[in-house]
Parts: structure tokens; C-alpha cells; sequence
């Protein structure tokens, strides 16, 4: 997330060094340690621009980094914002990201690693809706994440919920825990294709089985029905691992529908060709049942996969028809 903030504070502050060198080689472009250099010493002390210190250095530097540094360049020379009223700040901080393949680059880490940073990306770019989608709106919300920041660091922590990873909680134990989050698509994540890994679907159920044997006393798991990711709202549904649950060792506190039927006649089946007005073309892979309602998965051909209600989304999406499914 910090590196998010780093491309969000060089648009504002085109002078920010640290900002500079923090995201010139996230993702990588090839830029080592001596191509780094060479940008720095092009930064004039009397005017110390940094895009412009990295275009002075592009006669000296070849190869790979040359393009890909042309390519950083080019992409703080577009517009951040346009003239469309509709759109919301999320959405523009959404898209400058995207200039840079940062969202790409983090989605790709946390496949490999079972690491969490898209969700934590999408959680910045959503709390950017709370403002206006002009340059006073960005600095706004940069500057309140840096005050929230500081406030947190000094802050006495004294007695206090312990927020933590999954990852972090092994040889630990606490009286009450709530995990959350218990959706389809977030836990299990929705990082693999429609023949799931085993392997990686059984490390996030090794995960799971790590978070409930934290609690002493009490357990407790939330989910949503609807979820905003990269500032739009998505229908879900309940994690399969409830499904794995001994039910008469659960209470509902406010019932959830977690009996998923696997699949069965009905408008959409697996192969089905769709079109969706925000993501595109894409093929079903999967077909489920939450509550009577079907739910679909859909690989669209941007490389997104997304999770969809037809019955509630029937405005936004229509079939194409069926494609032989490998």
C-alpha cells in the first residue's frame, strides 16, 4: 500500500525524491542500483523535478530500463482526472494505478506468496470515495492518510482488539476471534483459474484451520453480501471452508445461507460465453447456488475474473452463447 501512496504523492509533489525512489523499480523496470544513480545526480537542486531528472538520464541508460522509464514518464504525462462527472475519485486512482501495472504486480505476489496486498490496495483506492474527484479531493485524502498514520504511531496501544494476519497468528492464542471475510472470492481468494490448484487451495485451508485453533473461548465468522473492491460494489457469497464446518458445532447469529449446491440446469452453465458492461467478454467457469439465487464465475478475457448474481446484475450482462470448454 505505502507503494501506492508513493505514485499518488509524486503526482502531487513532483519534487518528492523518497516518493521517486521507492516506486522507480516497483514493478521492476531494470533499474539497479547504477541506473538509479545516474537519475540522481540529473536532479537540479535549484528545480528538483524528478520525472525530469529520469528524462535527462534516459540518453545514458539502455536496454530494458530505458523503454520501461520512458513508459513511467509517459504515464504521469496523461491526465489523472477527465471531464466525467460520474466517475469517482476510486475509479481515477484506480486507473493511474493501473498506468504502472502496480495492481497487476501485487495480484501476481500474492499468488505466489498467498499474501494479501490486492485486498489491501482495494481497501485504499475504496476509502478515496469519501471525496471529490478533483486534484483538492486527492491531496485531501493523501494528507488524512498521513495525519491517520502519524496518529497511529503515536498512539498508546494499552488494551486494544489485536488486528492480525492469518499468516501471523501461528503459536498464538486469544479468549474471542473473529475472522472475517469469509466470502467466495476472498477466502478462498479468487487468485486461481477454474481447476483450482490443490495444492494452493489446500494451503488456504491449512490457513483456515491455523485462524479457528486461535480461539480459546469463542469463534466467530462474518462475511458480507455485498462487497466494494476497487470502488465497485459486488454481490457474494459464503466461503466453502463453512461448508467443511461440523454444523451442529455452529450457532448462526444472523443467518447466512452457506449451503452451496454445486451445479444445475439454470440460464447460465459452465462454458456459457457472457458480455458484462465493466468487464467485458468472458466464459463461465463455474456454476453455484447461494440461497436459490445462481451464481456465476466468469474468466473475462482482460485477464478479471469476477463473481456474479445474474438475477441482480441482469442490466449489466447478457450471453453470447457456449464455447467447448477445455
Amino acid at each position: 500500500m505505502k507503494d501506492c501512496l508513493a505514485y499518488l504523492s509524486l503526482h502531487q509533489n513532483p519534487a518528492n525524491e523518497i516518493a521517486l525512489r521507492r516506486i522507480i523499480n516497483k514493478p521492476t523496470r531494470g533499474v539497479g542500483a547504477v541506473t538509479l544513480e545516474k537519475i540522481i545526480v540529473e536532479i537540479n537542486p535549484l528545480e528538483p523535478q524528478m520525472l525530469k531528472a529520469v528524462d535527462r538520464a534516459l540518453d545514458n541508460i539502455k536496454g530494458k530500463a530505458q523503454n520501461s522509464l520512458t513508459r513511467f514518464i509517459e504515464g504521469y504525462a496523461e491526465p489523472f482526472f477527465d471531464d466525467d462527472p460520474e466517475e469517482s475519485l476510486s475509479y481515477y486512482i484506480r486507473e493511474f494505478l493501473n498506468r504502472f501495472g502496480v495492481i497487476d504486480h501485487y495480484r501476481e505476489r500474492d499468488r505466489l506468496e498467498h499474501s494479501g496486498r490486492e485486498a489491501n490496495i482495494s481497501e485504499l483506492i475504496n476509502s478515496a470515495l469519501a471525496y471529490p474527484p478533483n486534484q483538492e479531493g486527492l491531496r485531501d485524502f493523501l494528507e488524512t492518510l498521513e495525519l491517520d498514520s502519524s496518529a497511529s504511531e503515536e498512539e498508546n496501544q494499552g488494551n486494544a482488539v489485536t488486528l492480525i494476519t492469518m499468516h501471523n497468528t501461528k503459536g498464538l492464542e486469544f479468549p474471542r476471534v473473529f475472522i472475517t471475510g469469509m466470502e467466495e472470492g476472498l477466502f478462498p481468494s479468487n487468485r486461481y483459474d477454474s481447476a483450482m490448484d490443490d495444492s494452493q487451495l489446500e494451503e488456504e485451508r491449512r490457513l483456515f484451520y491455523v485462524a479457528i485453533t486461535r480461539a480459546m473461548n469463542q469463534l466467530y465468522f462474518t462475511g458480507c453480501r455485498y462487497r466494494l473492491r476497487f470502488g465497485r460494489i459486488e454481490e457474494t457469497f459464503p466461503s466453502r471452508f463453512l461448508q467443511e464446518l461440523p454444523p451442529d458445532e455452529i450457532e448462526e447469529l444472523n443467518p447466512m445461507a452457506i449451503s452451496m449446491g454445486q451445479e444445475k440446469s439454470g440460464e447460465y452453465s459452465k462454458g456459457t460465453r457472457v458480455i458484462h458492461d465493466d468487464y467485458g467478454v468472458g466464459t463461465v467457469f463455474q456454476v453455484l447456488y447461494n440461497n436459490g439465487h445462481q451464481v456465476i464465475h466468469v474468466q473475462f478475457e482482460s485477464g478479471q475474473k469476477a463473481t456474479l448474481m445474474p438475477q441482480f446484475c441482469q442490466h449489466k450482462l447478457d450471453k453470447l452463447g457456449n464455447s467447448e470448454w477445455d
